[in-house]
């Protein structure tokens, strides 16, 4: 099933390439397995997806197989060692997938089937296989097939099920895993605690945001910053946010996106990563100022970013190495257009970096690049976007 798999994505790739078809055929025919899938990344596997986290960054492929670079101490590159790579290698034992997520030092993909598989760090369970070993190949969490969506955060992981019941797992000294049980660390999946349905799960660093199925936003976890946000009751609803469709958790901030492209955001601020023009902390949601058209919003370490409805990004906050792709080092409380990128279909936003993905399929990333995050071959941050090596026609 793989390799016919793999040679009908072949016709896709050709298509986008201009590859002769009887020599491409023949080149692969030619291959062993192992081989034809490394000529997937050769030819060009289209990005749908790309994820961010600390020091790494991993995209989905249209074959449903994950590729992933950067940092690679514990593993979190999967790809059954834990050498750093600065271009994009295929996760081994890994198909058929629909979703990425990528935490700090972990990664996890949800499959066409309704399983959760997760590789990398696991010193507090985040892999969620009843472990606390790391692991440089991926291992099944340790839940029934049927997950809708996923989330990884910096020590702990999140999922919804299509029941809309959400579960966490991992490091919990700050409740952010959710279950109310006060577990310092959890290696299978718990469930969150309430009766409330859930739509989307982000996990953030020491908190975690979800989105209700009437549109409002919960939170719960560390709130020294007021990331968790203001609310009229211990588990209620973030005070202020309504017909919200899209949310995400970062390091120490919140944000979400209303219906009409209008987003907010609370927390943390002193680099100005919540977009309101100033650089003051705030536990009530505040306006992203000039943003009307957001589609979707991802919070970072210390900047943001979103996507608008015209295929452009938008960032703001922290920029010390380029993270927000205007071609400058200068920090920024408002939003800033990303320079020399359109047609977008995904943007994400991790420590001092951030990537997309193209309608075309290709990827680009910019920011710092010390352990090879951006994935274009080289070491060396810039701030403007750079494409990753390999994937995309």
């Amino acid at each position: 099933m793989q390799v016919f798999r793999a040679a009908t994505f072949l016709g896709v790739i050709m298509i986008f390439t201009g590859l002769d078809s009887s020599s491409a055929m023949a080149e692969k025919t030619s291959l062993g397995i192992e081989e034809n899938l490394e000529f997937l990344v050769r030819t060009g596997d289209s990005v749908v997806q790309i994820d961010t986290g600390r020091s790494h960054a991993c995209a989905l492929g249209q074959s449903g197989r994950v590729y992933c670079w950067g940092w690679n101490d514990n593993g979190q590159l999967g790809n059954d060692d834990v050498d750093v790579t600065t271009i994009p290698k295929m996760v081994k034992k890994l198909t058929n997938m629909k979703q990425i997520a990528v935490g700090s030092n972990h990664s996890c993909a949800l499959q066409n089937s309704g399983k959760v598989y997760c590789w990398g760090d696991n010193k507090y369970g985040q892999l969620g296989n009843d472990s606390f070993a790391d692991s440089v190949i991926r291992v099944r969490v340790k839940t029934a097939p049927n997950t809708t969506q996923i989330s990884a955060g910096e020590y702990h992981t999140c999922m919804v099920k299509e029941n809309g019941r959400a579960f966490c797992w991992g490091y919990n000294y700050f409740g952010q895993v959710g279950n109310k049980e006060g577990g310092v660390r959890y290696s299978i999946p718990q469930r969150v605690a309430g009766n409330n349905s859930f739509t989307q799960i982000s996990a953030g660093y020491d908190h975690t945001c979800a989105l209700g199925n009437e549109s409002r936003v919960y939170c719960w976890g560390d709130n020294l910053f007021g990331q968790v946000g203001s609310s009229s009751s211990t588990r209620g609803p973030v005070e202020g946010l309504e017909r919200i469709i899209h949310v995400s958790a970062g390091s120490d901030h919140s944000c979400a996106v209303r219906d009409d492209g209008v987003a907010f955001c609370w927390g943390y601020n002193r680099y100005g990563q919540l977009g309101n023009g100033t650089y003051s902390f705030t536990e009530r949601p505040t306006r992203v100022l000039k943003l009307f058209d957001a589609t979707k919003i991802e919070a970072g370490y210390h900047h943001t970013c979103a996507l608008k409805e015209n295929g452009y990004a938008v960032c703001w906050g922290e920029n010390v190495w380029g993270a927000l792709g205007d071609g400058t080092t200068n920090d920024r409380p408002a939003r800033i257009r990303v320079k020399r990128l359109r047609d977008l279909i995904g943007v994400s936003a991790g420590d001092g970096f951030t990537c997309a993905a193209r309608v075309d399929g290709r990827a680009f990333c910019w920011g710092t690049n010390r352990l090879g995050q951006l994935g274009n071959g080289k070491v060396g941050y810039t701030s403007i976007r750079s494409r990753v090596k390999n994937l995309g026609p």
